[in-house]
């Protein structure tokens, strides 16, 4: 349980009782306790604040309780995870945050870097505030319940409160369903919300608030750099990034594919050790690695040129109930995460068993490519690109979402859409993409992978550094888009690194076969839908669900030759290039309404395990 739980009481500390509050830590505390790890605890009933920590060892970075009398105000600092740089106007000790928000206040969040989740609780008067870093890495659930606001990195621990409201929210589930992940600041329970990228919470003077102190804004900073100065400056960025986040190499290790982020982070990674490439441990999972052009054959290109210490996984589906379910617990089912990815969580278990404590991955937000024909999208239509779409348009939602809850569903599905895009009316169409690929696919989907890694290790993404988050608001869009500036960057910087092909396949599962097949997959799926007490088949239709199972049978994997690729690249780039409105409407309209059946499968089977555990059978 990576991450930071708690309460705060909203009003009057001496109406709520201590006995009740810590009763309510402790199974917060226990419940989040996934691999025996214990829990620092901290709490003054006289100021209604209680505080709880947890993470592997090795991730808290921060000394427990730093605690300050700096302008007459006694403060204190709670943080999980690492911060990067100091406070200004702190210290480097356990006092340096409490000193510098005595000094500042809220100002001292937007000067903070690193992945973390922060506390700060002030007296005279009584001010609590609970922050998530910029790209949400640590993930804060919140809910208030009978004047007490409480939060956890985890659903599950919120769910220790007994009058918690359990009812689903129709928006969050329809977007589940939709997009494989609820947006950010929600979640799958109406009662209970998130902390999104760069925002905090605030409880005083009895209310609580929400207030952004940093914001994702790509290019809004241009300054007519060159772009040769762009990709220097940002190849430093890389290098620096990585020297500061590597630790020990003996106990590091860095996911490496056959594509442009982990080269990336090799590239920033080699540079920290100067170069030798023996000392640097790498990894790679994969269904198989038989092609020399897929990830797992483009890594042990590189570990090999390299002299990496290498190893590779095989991604499995045997015992899949098991993985999938102790997967999509750690999660909450927020996503479709552990159904399609069940095997994840466990060889992080068996890189921690070997001695690793601390990986590299590269999640980026660098720009997706065709950013240049974003500008002939509506920007309804770029919701669509950025794969948040509505329930209505997609094939068969309406076949396996009951027709009783179906309509109000996709109501609360569009009116929640429609508000993230009135949020980004000021911005152009290219930087509204941009910015709700950050908000909420690297934030609700990408940060669930990464939160099966941090119960067991502490992950490190170094293309998320805040300093290149920075960098990115004076990148002009041209460079952005399709990740020139980190591939030019690098290129220039690693010749010898792009000088090796970069993967044409995928080495994932193909999820139809899987459940077209007497597999475990398919066994499972069909017990799970034939399950009648499950509540949530007040929502889905299992007779539909198991229908689309059958759909699938004997189906042939029917992957297009690599050869081919080129030739449908050309085509595409001619059909941007005669008719860039037409094309886009096509292109974007497909996505919207793309709705494939093993997508449905995987996502009603983790909505189905996860709502079992929160209301269990009728």
């Amino acid at each position: 349980m990576p991450g930071l739980f708690g309460a705060v009481v909203v009003n009057d500390p001496a109406a709520v009782d201590p006995a009740d509050t810590k009763a309510i830590l402790a199974s917060m505390s226990a419940t989040l306790a996934h691999t025996g790890q214990s829990c620092e605890v901290w709490s003054d009933a006289s100021s209604g604040i209680y505080v709880g920590r947890g993470g592997p060892d090795g991730f808290n970075t921060v000394p427990w309780c730093g605690r300050s009398s700096a302008a007459g105000r006694g403060t204190h600092s709670f943080v999980a995870g690492s911060l990067t740089n100091h406070p200004p106007g702190g210290s480097s000790d356990r006092s340096g945050i409490s000193d510098a928000f005595a000094g500042t206040g809220r100002r001292v969040l937007e000067q903070l870097h690193g992945p973390f989740a922060l506390v700060v609780h002030a007296d005279g008067p009584r001010e609590t505030i609970i922050a998530a870093d910029r790209c949400a890495h640590l993930p804060i659930y919140f809910a208030e319940v009978g004047g007490v606001l409480y939060f956890a990195p985890e659903i599950k621990a919120l769910l220790c409160v007994p009058a918690l409201p359990r009812e689903l929210d129709p928006a969050s589930l329809a977007t589940h369903m939709a997009s494989g992940h609820s947006l950010s600041g929600r979640s799958l329970l109406s009662a209970v919300r998130s902390i999104r990228c760069g925002q905090a919470l605030c409880v005083k003077d009895g209310t609580v608030d929400t207030f952004l102190y940093w914001r994702f804004m790509p290019g809004a900073g241009t300054d007519g750099t060159s772009g040769a100065d762009l990709e220097t400056e940002l190849g430093e960025l890389i290098a620096n990034a990585a020297r500061k986040n590597l630790g020990d190499p003996s106990d590091t290790v860095v996911f490496l594919s056959g594509g442009v982020d982990s080269r990336a982070v090799l590239a920033g990674a080699l540079e920290a050790v100067d170069g030798q490439g023996d000392q640097l441990q790498t990894v790679t999972w994969a269904a198989d690695r038989k092609s020399e052009n897929s990830d797992a054959g483009g890594a042990a290109k590189l570990a090999r040129k390299l002299g990496l210490q290498h190893r590779f996984f095989e991604r499995k589906t045997g015992d899949y109930a098991f993985h999938f379910e102790r997967s999509n617990g750690l999660i909450d089912g927020k996503t479709d995460m552990a159904a399609l990815h069940p095997y994840e969580h466990q060889f992080m278990r068996d890189l921690r068993d070997a001695g690793i404590r601390r990986v590299f991955r590269g999640d980026q937000v660098f720009g997706r490519g065709g950013m240049r024909l974003v500008s002939t999208m509506t920007r309804e239509q770029v919701l669509g690109d950025t794969m948040l779409r509505g329930l209505r348009r997609l094939d068969l939602a309406s076949t396996y979402i009951r027709p009783e809850v179906f309509g109000r569903f996709a109501d609360a599905c569009d009116a929640a859409l429609d508000a993230e895009l009135e949020g980004l009316r000021e911005f152009g169409v290219t930087e509204t993409r941009e910015m709700l690929y950050q908000m909420h696919r690297l934030q609700m989907y990408l940060n669930s992978s990464s939160y099966l890694k941090q119960v067991v290790l502490d992950p490190r993404n170094v293309l998320l550094d805040d300093e290149i988050l920075d960098f990115l608001a004076r990148v002009p869009a041209r460079l952005r888009d399709d990740k020139q500036i980190l591939q030019r960057a690098m290129r220039r910087r690693h010749p010898d690194l792009w000088s090796v092909p970069f993967a044409t396949e995928h080495n994932l599962e193909d999820w139809d076969w899987q459940f077209g097949h007497d597999t475990e997959v398919r066994r499972y799926a069909l017990e799970q839908f034939g399950d009648t007490s499950s509540a949530i088949w007040e929502y889905f239709d299992p007779q539909a669900l198991r229908s689309i199972v059958a759909s699938l049978a004997g189906y042939e994997t029917g992957r297009n030759p690599v050869t081919q690729r080129p030739v449908t690249n050309a085509m595409k780039k001619a059909m941007w290039a005669i008719a860039p409105k037409f094309t886009a409407r096509l292109v974007v309209g497909r996505k919207a309404r793309l709705h494939p059946k093993n997508r449905i499968l995987a996502r009603a089977l983790a909505l189905k395990h996860w709502y079992d555990s929160v209301v269990p059978g009728r």
